[in-house]
């Protein structure tokens, strides 16, 4: 489970870095510290004070020159995001939204309310989707935290009125994370699902760069139009659609494409 900090955690960081380095130092100053983070004095001195933000290459550079943990330097960057992109008293429910968006069960589970027979208990629920019943727990306790069900007579009830994509500017660290997920389960399906009850098919071809983004429409609704093939059914067997669309390597999308 992603470990989420408001966005206190990058101030608190870079304040404590600078008390550290100023009882080394007596004369340190904050110039002499936005110097080593390699920012100018005003953006430091307006981030600790609450006045701006960092943008995303700035945060990623900071938490580099503060020589922080792979884990920090992702934490930081999150911080820095919800900072910017949200006001303070909306922190919590911003924090419940990504830790959803960054577990695949999460969708699952709330999938699951859909059908009539549902039932709130996590062991119901940790054997419909093959998850532990402490993640079961998990992903109840945070989709009533966003109030996206409730729970009433041993059932799971999904809200009509809460509007799951409100937050546009998502960090990139937690859609990867979302998206990782994604693939973990894909190989796991891999490997353990009969063939009649999955379907993976790939094709390596030669593209014309510049229209990715035409494809990226065509794939919007061909997943449009699929889920309203197969979503309304009776069933209710959780299923994940995913697609890709990658290159095999780096390449400059303005170099011509040859042979």
């Amino acid at each position: 489970m992603i470990k989420m900090h408001t966005s206190d955690f990058a101030r608190s960081l870079l304040v404590e870095e600078l008390e550290k380095r100023q009882i080394k130092n007596s004369r340190y100053s904050m110039r002499a510290f936005a110097r080593d983070l390699k920012i100018s004095p005003s953006n430091l001195s307006e981030f600790l004070s609450g006045k701006r933000f960092f943008s995303q290459k700035n945060s990623e550079k900071v938490a580099l020159n503060l020589g922080c943990s792979k884990e920090d330097i992702e934490q930081f960057i999150l911080s820095s995001q919800i900072n910017q992109n949200y006001k303070r008293d909306d922190e919590k429910s911003v924090s419940s939204f990504f830790q959803f968006l960054s577990c695949w069960y999460y969708f699952a589970v709330l999938n699951l309310a859909k059908l009539e027979e549902n039932q709130s208990n996590t062991r119901w629920l940790s054997k419909r989707l093959a998850i532990t019943e402490a993640q079961a727990k998990e992903a109840l306790s945070i989709l009533i935290k966003m109030g996206l069900i409730t729970i009433a007579d041993g059932k799971m009830i999904r809200s009509s009125q809460y509007n799951l994509y409100k937050y546009t500017k998502i960090p990139k660290q937690i859609l990867k994370r979302h998206h990782s997920s994604i693939l973990s389960q894909a190989g796991l399906s891999l490997v353990k699902d009969p063939l009649q009850l999955r379907e993976m098919r790939s094709i390596i071809i030669k593209i014309n760069p510049t229209k990715i983004s035409q494809a990226k429409d065509i794939l919007l609704t061909y997943r449009e139009k699929i889920t309203s093939f197969l979503e309304p059914s009776e069933i209710g067997i959780p299923y994940i659609l995913s697609y890709h669309l990658y290159p095999m390597k780096k390449q400059n999308v303005f170099e011509p494409i040859t042979g």
